[in-house]
């Protein structure tokens, strides 16, 4: 069975995956702070689904 993780790496391109895990890693440290988590603006259409 693949994780959850595990299914995400696969949608990444190998040459992004640790910019992506540098991304999560800052993103859990803002919150811990205190801060909003970060979300990611995928489509500024509103008609555009999220998958």
């Amino acid at each position: 069975m693949t994780s959850s993780y595990e299914a995400g790496l696969q949608r990444v391109p190998g040459e992004a995956v640790a910019a992506l895990g540098a991304r999560f890693y800052e993103d859990e440290r803002a919150v811990l702070a205190d801060n909003e988590p970060a979300q990611a603006i995928v489509s500024s259409d509103p008609s555009v689904v999220a998958s």
